[in-house]
């Protein structure tokens, strides 16, 4: 076997691997959900709490409220909008490489598993002899890393 054919088959399994174990895992949940859903605490615990989350809720407005005007109020300044700005600029990348390495990928695994559950599909024998082919995007190769030398006194 070649090396790529070994990789293909360590990621597929890989995979399959974390595919079943977060079924194992969802399964576990809302079986445990269903169980504590019917303890009759849980119908007085979420009746004493609601009130204080309720307060909470309030309190989260009033701040999201202050937080924007000083935002506001510190962009009216040039240096300190042009802080922000970059700090902005910078953020937004951050977010966008996490949706699209992260939160994407493990959506599309996410609708592809109710899916699945929802309609088995049949496999046929050619279906079975075929590998699977990977539909992932290559990686993109990984920054450089630049180093600096120390220099030490003689």
């Amino acid at each position: 076997m070649s090396i790529a054919s070994d990789v293909r088959s360590y990621a597929d399994t890989a995979l399959e691997q974390g595919k079943t174990t977060y079924t194992d895992l969802r399964t576990k949940g809302e079986a445990l959900y269903g169980r504590v859903t019917t303890l009759p605490v849980v119908e007085q615990v979420s009746s004493t709490v609601e009130p204080y989350v309720a307060q909470l809720n309030g309190y989260r407005t009033t701040v999201t409220d202050k937080v924007e005007q000083l935002y506001t109020d510190l962009k009216k300044n040039d240096q300190v909008a042009k802080a922000l700005g970059v700090a902005e600029q910078a953020a937004g990348v951050v977010i966008e490489t996490v949706n699209e390495r992260v939160v994407n990928p493990v959506k599309s695994l996410l609708d592809r598993e109710t899916v699945t559950e929802a309609k088995p599909a049949a496999k046929t024998p050619a279906a079975e002899a075929a590998p699977a082919k990977s539909t992932t995007p290559a990686k993109a190769a990984p920054a450089k890393r630049t180093t600096t030398r120390r220099t030490t006194k003689a």
